[in-house]
């Protein structure tokens, strides 16, 4: 428990890190600061002047701009401009200062460049998040800014766009040429309309036109919409990039109509507008709310500082406590290496150790020769000068550094730190400092951890914030890997600072031997055609003296054998690697007829009585031009969203040679766990990195950035990514000297022309990558599926559609689908915004590995209108991915139909509860008509209750009723009710009331439930005669009712008649196999005591067909007429077949059979 309050500590120390990597900030006024400018040391130093007055002019008019665009709320404030180190103050025509210790100049907001293949001749912000998140920076040609002596209103306007982008996390709100995710037209009542955003209606007007010629969208891609300049009433968007000079500001969701543009669909219908203002900048308590306010033109001009790229200062504080004894040897001799051999030329280094208390070994000097290489090294301390105290004072080491060894003289320094790191000697107080000494001093710090099982995440923490490199060397491993490892690390540092880039070795071929386990090794290498130069073939042995190397041999693709070389050169015996002394032929590594093809070596090992000894083997090589055009370089990065359960990591990767984007290379993530104790967990395989432009990782192809997303996580711990590039005969790069021509750049890929492509030559790199602490591991299960985004609908006839595309992963590019929706409207915001109404066309369950190609038959039958198809991939888990790319579809109607819709009303829509909205509306009207069966019949018994006559006397019978006729007879149990007696004539008033309740002829006695129309059908029932003395011609279709009490009166008196039944010869009678009627051996022991009056017959039912009852004898138990259960599974019609429902009649009282 004792740890506790530092962990507390440590982890409030790392969330001010965290919030400390917006270098940019928001003065109370709205005026941002910190701003940097950097301009790149590939441009021409005497065009300096141009190029600070074009920034001067290009940062005012877009203040000026920017601060209309947002009511006065915001403007640019402050700027510090970037030149390179070399370039003269005599040349850009002012004096250039140096940056102090305050000042912002590491990582560039905004990139002063040559015109390039992707962003042309226009700014242009680099995104790699999604929606509301920053951009990486904005790139700025600098023939943008240094080819005029003026910025014209509609160039501000472009750069306050990519500002906007880069600062807020929007996108282009406009489609592009020949783009299915973000067409550049869409189709409303057959006609065209440029897919902008904009708040002018149909006021917006102009033509299509290509090459001066008006054209059509549809038939030509490179059509493009120029607007009337008299358009003057549209005052938005920014984003739409029509130039139209009464453009000022961005537009709210409330005066525009949702439409594809990349903004629409990466943010989910939501306006620029609607996202900038849900930004920090802008949120409740901001700056801006607290004092924003109007200002005048001279205000916002920024002040602008100009300062000079610094040299780089390297420090290497080393911790000497006695944690680091057991490796102090393999720490010496990597430092060693890196002072004597690998340190540039001109480069600048101090060293420091550092234990309980910091000491300064040697000042900061520049490496100019060996000499001073030699000096360096032979500072550092050997084993028993180290100290016996176990505590490291890190905190100590940064104060000495940044106040004795730099003395505010902090720009460009590179602070290598090598520690044990151990948490436990982390007090409170010290983490404390080293936040603040990170926050005020500007230096990039780079750790070298040694860890126990004991580690910290703050190391890695300060050196992303810093922009440095973090490692972690394990301890337990073998030491030559530790070496290795060292060796690593320090190359990697010096790599990151890119000093004299085409001067840094790649790693070729690296492999690990034992000699002593056999009496020869042998490999394989391939020397990529980009590499060549300077190669180095060495191997790392554990005793220098006594390496047990014979002899090693080299054979070429062609078969020629050079070798066996068994001289080995002393010239890196200080950092135990071997290397040959070639006699004879030299292997001809970087001959250009050699590259690309393989090499085989052997190596024969003298024999030992000792236990084996491991060996490694490394090749490195220097690119083989110098020059930096021709230059591979690779970087990888991620969101800077500290990932949880709910957001998984996302990686992205760019891949350049020179400033080209590298295309169709096989980019692979690779993954290392480090646990709490140490152990380390290689993850297989690695993850394939992509640059599809699909817009739920990659936001655009072609322009070499490659995206991936983890989505698999094993367990918590600290995560470490590898990048590994590999170009194939595939792999195309733009040709020196193109440029893009926008807006082709902007959309959801980089279009290159095919004339405009070269081959990038082979070649294969492996880079360090980033490192999180994953404490929380992500629920893979909410991971969705990816986005297709090449559905293609084509039309057939009779409503028929012809689908086709490629699945997506289950999740996002990996895994399987298990399947898919088809959703359709005639207006886009129902498919993008999320919860709009758009309809289900029809659900698909297919179970699809990623990259699987479908295709699939629709019906839709919906004629002469506009509709919009999307697809959206569902997973096993339920998850849904992003709705794909927009199908426009309208089908004219048949001539069928059509002549059928002059003369008849449209037929009822397909797929009527094609939505969720129809199923809950279903689910209401339901609800609505069982509450009103309920009152129903909660009323109808009421009513019988009220209707119920007065109780007649005991004296003297019944009066006979004569004047109906009963022809179904309902028979009483011979129980009677004394107190609820009825007499003849309330009997024939309540006939009368009734008589108006007729049963429609023609009803099936099985529709009468559901109210469908009478299908006839034959029923074997002969047609009953009555021997009461009416005749036939006299049968009423009048349905008769007596009460209950009156026909329980009639048993009680004994009178009545014998009902007289017809039977066919069959045992039972059936009325279409689902009517029964009971036997006449049945009713010849149940009509003893039925008198006549206690029968009712309704007649004509069906049309003439019914069934009638003869007197046979009196039972109290006579027949019933059994309906079964047939009656109700057969009695489901259409809604078109119903008909009026037949009459409700009161239940007798005390009638318990019918």
């Amino acid at each position: 428990m004792a740890m506790l309050p530092k962990l507390v500590t440590l982890t409030i120390a790392l969330f001010s890190l965290c919030t400390a990597a917006s270098r940019i900030q928001l003065a109370s006024d709205g005026g941002y600061t910190n701003i940097v400018v950097k301009i790149r040391k590939e441009l021409n130093e005497a065009e300096c002047p141009a190029i600070l007055h074009g920034i001067k002019e290009l940062m005012y008019v877009s203040s000026k701009v920017l601060h209309q665009a947002f009511d006065g709320a915001v403007y640019f404030k402050s700027l510090t401009v970037v030149v390179p180190a070399d370039w003269k103050d005599s040349s850009c025509g002012l004096s250039i200062k140096t940056p102090t210790p305050s000042t912002f100049y590491t990582e560039a907001d905004i990139l002063v460049d040559k015109p390039g293949p992707v962003c042309g001749y226009t700014p242009l912000a680099r995104q790699s998040s999604g929606c509301g998140v920053g951009g990486d920076y904005i790139t700025i040609p600098h023939t943008f800014i240094a080819s005029s002596q003026n910025v014209s209103v509609g160039e501000a306007k472009d750069f306050v766009h990519q500002w906007a982008k880069f600062r807020y996390g929007i996108f282009d709100e406009m489609g592009f040429q020949g783009d299915s995710l973000y067409p550049a037209y869409h189709t409303s009542n057959g006609r065209s309309f440029p897919t902008v955003t904009h708040n002018g209606g149909r006021q917006l007007t102009g033509q299509w036109m290509f090459g001066g010629e008006p054209c059509q969208p549809a038939e030509n891609e490179q059509c493009i919409f120029v607007p009337d300049r008299s358009s003057e009433s549209i005052s938005c968007s920014l984003g739409h990039n029509l130039h139209l000079p009464s453009v000022y500001r961005y537009c709210n969701s409330s005066e525009v109509h949702v439409l594809p543009t990349k903004q629409s669909v990466l943010c989910h219908g939501r306006s620029a507008l609607d996202v900038i203002s849900g930004h920090p900048d802008f949120a409740s308590g901001s700056a801006v709310n607290r004092g924003g306010s109007v200002k005048s033109e001279s205000d916002l001009q920024p002040v602008i500082r100009v300062v000079r790229e610094p040299a780089t200062k390297y420090v290497l504080a080393i911790d000497t406590s006695s944690p680091m004894k057991d490796h102090w040897r393999w720490i010496h001799k990597a430092a060693h290496k890196f002072i004597r051999y690998d340190l540039p030329v001109n480069s600048n280094l101090a060293i420091l150790t550092f234990s309980a208390e910091a000491k300064v070994e040697h000042p900061l000097v520049q490496v100019t020769s060996d000499e001073t290489r030699s000096r360096l090294a032979d500072t550092i301390p050997v084993k028993y000068h180290l100290s016996s105290r176990d505590r490291s004072c890190v905190a100590c080491a940064l104060d000495r550094v940044y106040n004795h060894v730099l003395k505010n003289n902090v720009a460009g320094a590179h602070i290598i730190l090598i520690s044990s790191g151990n948490p436990n000697f982390l007090s409170s107080a010290e983490v404390t400092r080293m936040t603040d000494m990170v926050e005020r001093n500007n230096a990039k710090i780079s750790s070298v951890i040694i860890p126990s099982r004991d580690r910290s995440e703050f190391f890695d923490n300060i050196s992303r914030i810093s922009k440095g490199l973090s490692y972690q060397i394990s301890d337990t491993e073998h030491a030559m890997n530790f070496l290795l490892h060292l060796n690593e690390a320090f190359s990697g540092i010096l790599s990151e600072e890119s000093i004299h880039p085409t001067e840094s070795p790649q790693l070729v071929h690296q492999a690990e031997y034992y000699s002593g386990d056999a009496d020869t090794s042998a490999g394989s290498f391939v020397i990529d055609p980009t590499l060549g130069r300077d190669t180095l073939f060495g191997i790392y042995v554990k005793d220098e003296e006594d390496h047990l190397i014979k002899s090693v041999n080299f054979t070429d693709s062609q078969g020629n054998v050079y070798g066996p070389f068994t001289k080995m050169s002393s010239t890196f015996d200080l950092v135990n690697l071997k290397t040959i002394n070639y006699v004879g032929q030299v292997p001809p590594f970087g001959d250009p007829s050699q590259l690309g093809k393989e090499w085989k070596y052997v190596i024969e090992w003298f024999p030992t009585e000792d236990s084996p000894r491991k060996s490694i083997v490394i090749l490195n090589s220097k690119p083989r031009m110098r020059d930096e055009n021709q230059l591979v370089r690779v970087s990888a990065w991620t969101d800077d969203r500290q990932p949880d359960e709910n957001r998984p990591i996302k990686l992205f990767a760019e891949v350049t040679k020179g400033r080209r984007p590298v295309l169709n290379a096989s980019v692979v993530l690779e993954l290392e766990i480090t646990l709490e104790n140490g152990t380390r967990i290689p993850v297989f395989p690695g993850i394939q990195m992509s640059d599809t432009g699909n817009g739920d990782v990659d936001l655009m192809s072609g322009d070499g950035i490659y995206s991936a997303v983890v989505t698999s996580y094993p367990m918590a711990g600290r995560y470490r990514f590898t990048v590994v590039v590999k170009a194939t005969n595939a792999t195309k790069v733009p040709q020196i000297g193109y440029v893009a021509k926008p807006p082709s750049s902007f959309g959801s890929r980089v279009q290159f022309p095919t004339e405009n492509l070269e081959p990038s030559e082979q070649f294969y790199r492996t880079v360090r990558g980033p490192v999180l602490h994953v404490t929380k591991v992500p629920d893979v299960g909410k991971i969705p599926p990816g986005k297709v985004t090449d559905l293609r609908i084509e039309a057939g006839k009779d409503g028929r559609l012809y689908a086709s595309w490629t699945s997506a992963g289950g999740d996002y590019a990996s895994g399987s689908v298990a399947g898919y929706r088809f959703l359709y409207s005639h207006d886009i915001s129902d498919l993008l915004v999320p919860g709009g109404d758009a309809r289900a066309l029809v659900s698909l369950d297919k179970t699809q590995t990623a990259g699987a190609y479908t295709t699939q038959d629709l019906y839709f039958p919906y004629y002469e209108q506009d509709y919009y198809i999307g697809l959206i991939p569902i997973d096993g888990e339920g998850n849904q991915g992003l709705i794909s790319n927009l199908v426009h579809v309208f089908l004219p109607a048949p001539v069928e139909i059509a002549s059928q819709a002059e003369s008849t009303s449209p037929v009822p829509a397909f797929n009527l509860l094609s939505s969720e909205k129809d199923w809950i509306m279903v689910g209401v009207i339901c609800g609505i008509l069982l509450v009103l069966i309920i009152i129903s019949i909660v009323s109808i018994s009421y009513f019988c209750c009220l209707t119920r006559t007065k109780p007649r006397s005991n004296g003297g019978p019944p009066t006979e009723h004569k004047t109906s006729i009963s022809d179904v007879h309902v028979a009483s149990s011979g129980s009677s009710d004394q107190t609820d007696g009825t007499d003849a004539g309330s009997f024939d008033s309540d006939m009368k009331n009734l008589s108006g309740n007729n049963i429609a002829p023609g009803y099936d006695p099985r529709d009468l439930e559901f109210g469908l129309p009478y299908n006839p059908r034959n029923l074997d029932v002969e047609t009953p005669t009555k021997d009461s003395g009416v005749s036939g011609s006299s049968t009423r279709n009048t349905p008769v009712y007596w009460s209950a009490s009156q026909l329980l009166s009639k048993l009680d008196d004994g009178g009545g008649y014998t009902p007289e039944f017809h039977y066919p010869s069959a045992t039972t009678a059936t009325i279409s196999n689902e009517l029964e009627v009971a036997p006449p051996d049945y009713i010849e022991h149940r009509s003893a005591a039925i008198p006549d009056e206690f029968c009712v017959t309704v007649s004509n039912l069906t049309g003439g067909r019914f069934v009638e009852a003869e007197h046979h004898h009196q039972n109290p138990s006579a027949s019933a007429v059994h309906i079964s259960d047939s009656f109700r599974r057969h009695s489901h019609r259409s809604r078109e077949r119903m008909m009026a429902p037949p009459p409700l009649y009161p239940k007798p009282k005390n009638i318990t059979q019918v």
